[in-house]
């Protein structure tokens, strides 16, 4: 990981001051949303951007729904999910130590696990997050919705404002 990102530590820095956060997915729709993040840091004069990402882990279920499928099959697949989980997160964070050089803005990495509708509202509400900075695309998330659903229902779930950055 390179030094431009820290990870989390919530207690040393948060004060009173706005707290911008951006939940960031891997995905490519989503990209913009990481780039504004960084312009409206340097717009405000904030220093310090939070960056979250939940690793689904929970996808790992997946692996067990087969059941022709040899055991070791199935674990292999799961060990696959917990993989590409790992290789997102890295290439996430490579992504925005980049933007955080270009923008000179310092990124706070803080890693999840579990379901984003579940872990982000509460991350939100235990940090006392002022603004929250989603992406959305046009591609679904899965079989429930478009990522626009999941934009919407952050914005309704959270205690915040939530700004959502719309790929078109």
């Amino acid at each position: 990981m390179t030094s431009a990102l820290c990870q989390n530590n919530w207690k040393d820095d948060v004060s009173s001051r706005n707290i911008i956060v951006l939940a960031v997915s891997g995905s490519s729709s989503a990209r913009k949303a990481e780039e504004d993040a960084f312009k409206l840091c340097v717009s405000q004069e904030i220093e310090i951007l939070w960056a979250i990402h939940v690793v689904e882990t929970h996808l790992g279920h997946y692996g067990e729904m087969d059941q022709l499928a040899p055991g070791s099959s199935k674990a292999e697949y799961i060990d696959y999910i917990h993989d590409e989980a790992r290789v997102i997160s890295e290439t996430l964070q490579e992504r925005l130590a980049w933007f955080a050089k270009k923008y000179g803005i310092e990124v706070r990495w803080t890693e999840l696990h579990g379901q984003p509708l579940q872990e982000i509202p509460e991350f939100v509400q235990k940090q006392s997050v002022t603004k929250l900075i989603v992406g959305i695309g046009v591609k679904p998330v899965s079989s429930f919705g478009p990522k626009k659903d999941m934009a919407e229902k952050l914005s309704k779930e959270c205690d915040c404002q939530v700004v959502i950055v719309s790929v078109v």
